[in-house]
Formats: C-alpha cells, structure tokens, sequence
C-alpha cells in the first residue's frame, strides 16, 4: 500500500465527524480536518441554562517518503504552531486538541522513538478554559507498523480499524 492510498483510506473515516480540507490545506501538510462539538444543559426550559462545553480538534495530515528525527521535528512544530494559532480558549472550553498523523513510505527507528517520547500540553487559565494535548501517530506504509505517542492511541486505533493492521 503506497502512502497516498493509505491517506485515502483514513480521511473518509475522518469525514463522518470531521471538516476535512484536502483541497487546500495548509503546507506542508496533505490534509486537515477541524472537529467542534458544542453540549449545553438547561433545567426546563433553554434559557434556563446549567451549564455549556466547547470541545475542538485540529488534525493535521503530512505525507513523507522517508521519516527522519529531523523532518518529524519540522513535522511536529509545524502541526503545533498551526494549532495553537486556531486555537481559542475560553471559559466554556473543555478541550482544544492538536493532532498529527503522519504516513510514510519509511520511518527510521530513531524517528519512532522520538514520535513516542514527544508530548506538549497546555493547561489555559490553569485548565479553568480547558486543556490542549497533542496527539501524534505515523503510519509506516512499507512496514504496515504503526506508532503513537501516549495522547495518540486513539487514532492508532482509528488506524489499525480503518488500514486493517
């Protein structure tokens, strides 16, 4: 399976709940996908409002012919910067979330291992306005291995249901 048919696999599982731009998405990566969620509770009537939470998630979908440390480090501010810069807490947000998925016809192994080490967060107004994590998982296209630091496993499950590994 090449890369560009693995990514054309996954943004299809990534529509049902997602807003994917594969037309034009920012470079350098091949795809991105805004996932928002609004939940309210009222007691009898709507403008008897208990409470409200904002959930958002950037993803964010790169290409590489071979994975080095250095291109997932280029990768990995890229995907970040570009997050936080949509990124907009307040005091009904519950979570922003920033992730990356990254499909490669090769990683190395030093790249693996700096994709399960690697983690940012932030915590908004002492986690008042919510939290950002950073979600990471790099598909390997010749190998079929997936890899995922902790934030990631739930795209590595996305993953393995949708490219059957």
């Amino acid at each position: 399976m090449t890369k560009e048919e693995a990514l054309a696999k996954v943004l299809p599982a990534y529509e049902r709940y997602y807003n994917v731009n594969s037309e034009s998405p920012r470079p350098p990566f091949a795809a991105e996908a805004v996932f928002s969620l609004h939940d309210e509770q009222y007691f009898l009537i709507k403008s008897a409002r208990i409470s409200e939470a904002d959930a958002r998630e950037y993803a964010y979908f790169a290409l590489a012919d071979e994975l080095t440390p250095e291109a997932f480090e280029e990768l990995f501010e890229a995907a970040w910067s570009a997050g936080l810069e949509r990124i907009s807490p307040g005091p009904n947000m519950r979570s922003m979330d920033v992730s990356l998925l990254i499909i490669a016809d090769s990683i190395s192994d030093a790249a693996r291992a700096a994709i399960r080490r690697a983690k940012r967060s932030l915590s908004h107004r002492f986690g008042f306005w919510g939290y950002t994590h950073y979600r990471i998982c790099a598909f390997d296209a010749g190998t079929g291995r997936i890899t995922a630091n902790r934030m990631g496993d739930h795209i590595e499950r996305t993953l393995k249901s949708v490219l059957g590994k």
